[in-house]
């Protein structure tokens, strides 16, 4: 966010700052879906761990597909945003190189 601040303060255009806004928001939505898991199944599972629980195997299974299109679905997400702020003549072109 650092990154997008920088460019929000140059002289942008106005479809150059609602992409950065839109970059917040993705931000935003990483933020919010580290905060579930390490709350939520992180949690559940360290509780099961110190009480000597195991997940059944379909509890196992159901685990690691979640985890799977969690990391599939961020990095064809990331892979997006980043050929969108690349693509086009932009300031954002201009920091990236810094």
């Amino acid at each position: 966010s650092k990154y997008l601040t920088l460019i929000m303060q140059q002289s942008i255009s106005r479809d150059e700052f609602n992409r950065c806004m839109g970059f917040i928001n993705i931000l935003k939505d990483y933020e919010q879906i580290g905060d579930i898991v390490e709350k939520n199944i992180i949690y559940l599972a360290e509780s099961k761990y110190a009480n000597n629980i195991h997940f059944s195997e379909e509890g196992q299974k159901e685990l690691s597909i979640m985890a799977e299109k969690i990391n599939d679905s961020c990095c064809k997400y990331s892979a997006g945003s980043r050929q969108l702020l690349l693509s086009g003549k932009s300031k954002e072109n201009e920091c990236m190189k810094k």
